[in-house]
């Protein structure tokens, strides 16, 4: 498994046939596999005479240029210089991004984005983000937003935040702070968009 450290080899060791620890542990185990996409990577471990996931294991995604650590729950994108396309797997309002994208360094997770509706809603917006925020970023806010109404050519300020594997976000214009719904900060309608820009830590 990942982690056993370095072997110093000296004249005279011997492999087993079977590979062993020299083969299996210091040397397989501690290398970077190199995979065409996750899918293939995922497939790689776990069955039958195939390697188990380990804590600091280490692979490369040639599809998507990504360098990944296996943290021990999942694996985790190690440095990333541009910004990947992602689109959520559900939003309570109806509408499309036009623009939507995350980039990586370590577990710092960015994610900027523009959503347009295309009808009036009627209940709290709410997005799945990239990653689950870790324990320090859900319930707090984890960024800053615009949202923008069409007919009145007018803008407030917004900030997203992290609820379990949900993104709300409130409205900042009055006294006491609300979620953006049907009727906050302003009645919402066909054709509005918010805009935003956060920054939180994955779980």
């Amino acid at each position: 498994m990942a982690g056993a450290g370095h072997k110093l080899w000296v004249a005279g060791d011997v492999v087993a046939a079977s590979g062993g620890d020299s083969i299996n542990t210091y040397i397989q185990d501690q290398i970077v596999g190199v995979y065409a996409n996750s899918t293939a990577r995922d497939a790689a471990f776990g069955g039958a005479g195939e390697p188990t996931l380990s804590e600091g294991m280490v692979c490369y995604l040639t599809g998507t240029d990504e360098l990944q650590m296996y943290g021990g729950t999942n694996w985790r994108t190690v440095g990333q210089s541009s910004w990947t396309d992602y689109t959520p797997a559900s939003t309570s309002w109806s509408g499309s991004f036009e623009a939507s994208s995350t980039m990586q360094i370590s577990r710092t997770v960015f994610w900027r984005g523009r959503f347009i509706l295309d009808a009036t809603p009627s209940v709290t917006l709410t997005m799945t983000p990239p990653f689950t925020g870790d324990a320090n970023t859900r319930a707090g806010v984890a960024g800053s937003g615009i949202a923008h109404d069409v007919s009145l050519a007018d803008s407030y300020a917004i900030a997203p935040y992290i609820s379990s594997s949900l993104v709300y976000f409130w409205e900042m214009q009055s006294t006491s702070v609300a979620t953006v719904a049907t009727a906050n900060p302003f009645t919402w309608a066909s054709g509005d968009s918010i805009r935003w820009l956060m920054i939180y830590e994955q779980d």
